[in-house]
């Protein structure tokens, strides 16, 4: 996706999943580093899911 045709919120939601996969491909990820992420990770899938429809 082209950076200019986000929006600031889209912007936040991209970074903040980029955040939550870079934590949860870390092999030295530690267990409350993967629990802080879930949250994020679960609104990512919702914001998919919603896009999908």
């Amino acid at each position: 996706m082209n950076a200019t045709a986000c929006s600031p919120r889209e912007m936040d939601e991209h970074a903040c999943i980029d955040r939550v996969r870079a934590c949860l491909a870390r092999a030295d990820a530690h267990p409350d580093d993967i629990g802080l992420a879930w949250p994020a990770r679960r609104d990512a899938a919702a914001l998919a899911d919603a896009r999908a429809w």
